[in-house]
């Protein structure tokens, strides 16, 4: 491991990084970021990359904006100083919702993500359970996507829960449902979701299946209102366990909307903010991964 390097690209990042730096038994790239009066960031490098294989790791712990521009500032960095390989480490792609265009006279946000990065110099992309698959495609550099299925389906067995069901948040993430209930040989239901305007908001107006008594779990790569929606549509349902790849997005309507004490989080990977963690836990969150 003598030509690998791995650095941080925001002080949201260090944690992670020193727990993979641990896992691989290697000294953390030393890097020096600031921010200038005028809000202009500034990195510096401050060992030899020359030949080496760096590994760039970057959250998306808010605001998300920063994070982005943090990222190509270090990519270009590393560059320059004569890196033979820059990989990119997201465990959350940013932007990934926005990888269509489904209306009028809107952006593809997420391919114009993977152009900024392809320009500002990486050479390969590491992330995790993208929203839609074929956003790795959007990269002319090769992006290997990791998984959680493996972890998560572990977690769930051990946990040994009766009368399960598997619920898919609307149709696009069915084939992925329907995999964890061939897994745990439970049925699987289905959410009947429409958005109204470009918020966040979702309305889930009709579950296709049977929830009634049962512990219905739901896979999905972000967390935010479309879950809590399948909350309250079906009452019926005995408990709520929600399975969140990396992404956790929390609002302050949540302990309004959700009866916490039907509903548990799980997560896998790294959770984006302290802040969001404070707040799961205060809702009586079951556990972090």
């Amino acid at each position: 491991m003598e030509n690998l390097k791995v650095f941080a690209c925001s002080d949201s990042a260090e944690k992670f990084t020193e727990e993979v730096c641990d896992y691989l038994k290697i000294e953390k790239g030393s890097i020096k970021r600031m921010k200038f009066k005028n809000d202009n960031n500034f990195v510096q490098i401050l060992e030899s990359v020359r030949d080496k294989d760096i590994f760039l790791i970057q959250t998306t712990e808010p605001p998300v904006n920063e994070r982005i521009m943090e990222l190509l500032i270090t990519i270009d960095a590393v560059k320059r100083a004569s890196a033979k390989r820059i990989t990119v480490v997201l465990p959350y792609y940013m932007y990934s919702r926005s990888d269509k265009k489904d209306q009028p006279r809107i952006p593809v946000t997420a391919k114009l993500l993977a152009q900024l990065i392809e320009a500002a110099g990486a050479n390969r992309v590491l992330t995790c359970d993208l929203h839609n698959k074929a956003i790795q495609a959007y990269f002319n550099i090769n992006c290997d996507v990791l998984t959680g299925e493996s972890l998560l389906e572990k977690y769930f067995d051990l946990k040994d829960i009766d009368n399960k069901v598997v619920v898919a948040t609307d149709a696009g993430s069915s084939k992925k449902a329907y995999k964890y209930s061939e897994f745990f040989n439970c049925s699987i239901a289905l959410v009947d979701k429409r958005r109204e305007g470009n918020d966040d908001r979702a309305i889930a107006s009709t579950i296709i299946g049977d929830v009634s008594n049962k512990n219905a779990i739901i896979f999905d790569d972000e967390i935010d209102y479309h879950v809590y929606g399948v909350a309250t549509s079906k009452p019926e349902a005995q408990k709520l366990f929600d399975y969140a790849v990396k992404d956790a997005k929390c609002d302050s309507d949540f302990d309004n909307i959700v009866d916490t004490q039907t509903y548990s989080k799980s997560f896998v990977g790294y959770a984006p903010s302290t802040l969001s963690i404070t707040y799961f836990g205060s809702l009586g969150c079951k556990r972090f991964l």
